[in-house]
């Protein structure tokens, strides 16, 4: 089972969790999905993808 970008944004990526849980979401944002950092900044500066 793989995870999409979503997957990962709605589950690991949140403010209230522990930055550990952060960090290896976006690990594997930008290893193993090979998201651009540019997008990901974006998602991440407005909110909004």
């Amino acid at each position: 089972m793989q995870f999409g970008f979503r997957d990962v944004q709605m589950l690991l990526l949140k403010q209230k969790l522990n930055v550990l849980l952060n960090l290896i979401g976006l690990h594997y944002c930008l290893n193993i999905l090979q998201v651009p950092v540019n997008f990901f900044t974006i998602c991440l500066c407005f909110g909004s993808c």
